[in-house]
């Protein structure tokens, strides 16, 4: 399903223009002596190339939908005239921005991209290739209730899009560093401090960091070794 809507792939199709020489490429790489700085230049111009003309075919493309109020998508639809429109994002993560209380209560924060969302009229990518594996738990962002208490003091680190932000913008590392009793009075972040301390990745401030061996240095048979600080050999 997704090879039909991935760029990835659709540049790759054999009806496509650079197909060919995508392939041809990508073939001879497989040797790797055949992996010169010039020929992977000339690769990756290649993928642009093949990747901007194939994106003329679209008549308009919004990406991070949705933060876009329904009223910018609109305009950008209807001034274009477009056909065919893709929306891309996340109503998970950041929302659209409203500074009128009222208009938000009357829903302007609700983006076109939700909408589409909430009418299953959507593919979702399940795939993601940011966060080291490491970093990645049977953790979801969910809806829980939250009390009006946790709204007043905590603030927007309650809000369940923003806590969905901060998470996955991590790459190869994660720090969390706060207030684990005041934080689990929001079930969102119970729920991930939990999970994080059955990995063993919660400590107290006096536990962390860990502190490292102190090693020294000291030359025997005019050779160095690494001793550690109680005289052992480090191997």
């Amino acid at each position: 399903m997704l090879r039909s809507i991935s760029i990835h792939w659709i540049i790759r199709r054999e009806d496509k223009p650079y197909a060919a020489e995508i392939k041809e490429f990508e073939n001879a790489m497989e040797d790797e002596s055949k992996l010169k700085v010039d020929v992977i230049k000339e690769y990756t111009e290649l993928l642009s190339k093949a990747t901007r003309e194939e994106l003329t075919n679209y008549d308009v493309i919004i990406d991070e939908s949705g933060m876009c109020t329904e009223p910018e998508c609109l305009a950008t639809i209807i001034a274009t005239r477009a056909e065919q429109v893709v929306l891309i994002g996340d109503h998970k993560q950041l929302k659209p921005v409203i500074q009128c209380q009222q208009a938000e209560r009357l829903g302007l924060s609700k983006s076109l991209f939700e909408r589409y969302w909430q009418s299953n009229n959507v593919v979702q990518m399940k795939t993601q290739y940011r966060m080291s594996s490491s970093i990645v738990t049977e953790f979801r962002i969910e809806q829980y209730p939250t009390l009006g208490w946790c709204k007043r003091n905590l603030g927007f680190i309650t809000d369940e899009n923003q806590i969905n932000v901060a998470l996955t913008r991590a790459k190869k590392g994660l720090f969390i560093i706060g207030n684990r009793h005041l934080l689990s009075c929001n079930q969102v972040w119970k729920k991930l401090i939990n999970t994080y301390g059955s990995l063993g990745c919660v400590y107290d401030a006096a536990e962390f960091p860990k502190p490292f061996r102190k090693v020294n240095r000291k030359r025997s048979r005019g050779r160095s070794q690494e001793v550690d600080e109680e005289g052992f050999q480090m191997v």
